[in-house]
């Protein structure tokens, strides 16, 4: 009989995000992060100097449900990783700005995992 192969799952190394952010103490997150699916259709509105964009449900779905594994504390406590604690956690953070820029997190994150080159030919 042939042996089955386990299918593998393209993941990122760990990423770092400094954010601009009071929400978060310290204000920064660790993501393991799997590529978006190609399948999805995704609709953003245009940057524009002064204006803050809005994020699809696509998009916002595609960030979330791309999230392997995490590392973040808050006020010193490590927060676990579970479903609850990913959109409770995530969704506030999404429009704040990442450190060092202008780019609002939630499109930051978008940005990596469009970007194939960002995950471990496994």
């Amino acid at each position: 009989m042939p042996e089955l192969k386990k299918r593998i799952q393209p993941v990122s190394n760990w990423v770092t995000f400094k954010l601009k952010t009071k929400k978060l103490e310290p204000p920064e997150i660790k993501l393991k992060l799997a590529p978006v699916n190609r399948y999805i259709e995704c609709a953003t509105t245009v940057s524009r100097p002064g204006v803050r964009n809005r994020m699809t449900q696509a998009v916002v779905n595609a960030v979330l449900n791309s999230i392997v594994d995490w590392d973040i504390t808050e006020n010193g406590e490590k927060i676990e990783l579970t479903d609850e604690n990913i959109a409770g956690v995530m969704i506030p953070l999404l429009g704040e700005e990442v450190a060092g820029g202008k780019m609002l997190f939630g499109f930051e994150i978008f940005g990596f995992i469009s970007d194939e080159d960002n995950f471990l030919k496994n």
